[in-house]
């Protein structure tokens, strides 16, 4: 295809994260606990009681730029990691892997149960300090 100079240049399509949503308005901080490049973004809540006073965290990967939902999972994806010697590639598949696996999925629940359980016994307890008098 010729480009002459009274026609417009072709438009490149703007690069984008794999999830296919472009975060990169959202500003980065360094993501606490995790390893040098990590990267957290927080989401501001649109909807809802809660609008505008608290948001979605999300954390990134130095590398690829993987997205994860919630903070164990990004640690669960490091241990891949670790497993696949750096490669992050390597680790997204085996971390895909591991959390099909019916075991991963059984501990997830367990874990979820575990904490649903000591949440319901705190229940209507008041700690010292707290009263709203």
């Amino acid at each position: 295809k010729t480009n002459n100079k009274d026609e417009a240049p072709e438009k490149k399509p703007v690069p984008t994260h794999p999830t296919g949503k472009n975060d990169t308005h959202i500003p980065a901080e360094p993501a606490e606990g995790f390893p040098s490049g990590w990267t957290k973004r927080v989401f501001p809540r649109t909807v809802g009681s809660s609008s505008g006073k608290k948001g979605y965290p999300y954390w990134y990967s130095p590398m690829n730029n993987y997205k994860f939902r919630s903070k164990l999972d990004a640690i669960r994806f490091l241990e891949a990691v670790k497993m696949a010697e750096g490669d992050e590639g390597a680790a997204m598949l085996l971390h895909k892997k591991r959390m099909k696996s019916p075991v991963i999925k059984r501990a997830v629940v367990s874990a979820e149960k575990k904490k649903k359980t000591a949440a319901s016994s705190k229940g209507g307890v008041v700690e010292k300090g707290n009263d709203a008098e």
